[in-house]
C-alpha cells in the first residue's frame, strides 16, 4: 500500500501499491504523475526553495518557508490523491 503524507511543509510517499507489476501498475503511475508534477509546478511556477527525494517506494518534497501558492499547489496534488484513494482504497492510504 501507498502511504501519502500531507503538510504546508512535507509531502512524503512511501510504499508500493501492489495493484499490478511493475511497470504496468496503474495506481502507482498516477501517484508518480501527481508528484512529478507537483515538483515541476513548485520548480517553475513559485521561487521557493524546496529539496526533493524521488526514489522508488520513498519519495518526499520539503518546502523550507511555504507560501499561499505553495499551499495551493500541495493542496491540488492532494486533491488528485484523493480521486486515487477513492477509486483505489486497498492500494493508496491518505495520512493527515
Amino acid at each position: 500500500m501507498i502511504a501519502v503524507e500531507c503538510s504546508d511543509y512535507k509531502v512524503s510517499i512511501t510504499g508500493h501499491s501492489g495493484y499490478a507489476p511493475y511497470g504496468y501498475d496503474i495506481v502507482c503511475a498516477g501517484v508518480s504523475a501527481l508528484f512529478n508534477g507537483l515538483i515541476a509546478s513548485l520548480d517553475e511556477l513559485t521561487s521557493v526553495r524546496f529539496s526533493c527525494v524521488v526514489q522508488s517506494g520513498n519519495s518526499s518534497i520539503e518546502i523550507k518557508h511555504p507560501t499561499e501558492e505553495t499551499k495551493l499547489l500541495v493542496s491540488a496534488f492532494l486533491l488528485g490523491i484523493r480521486e486515487i484513494e477513492e477509486e483505489y482504497p486497498e492500494c493508496l492510504n491518505i495520512i493527515n
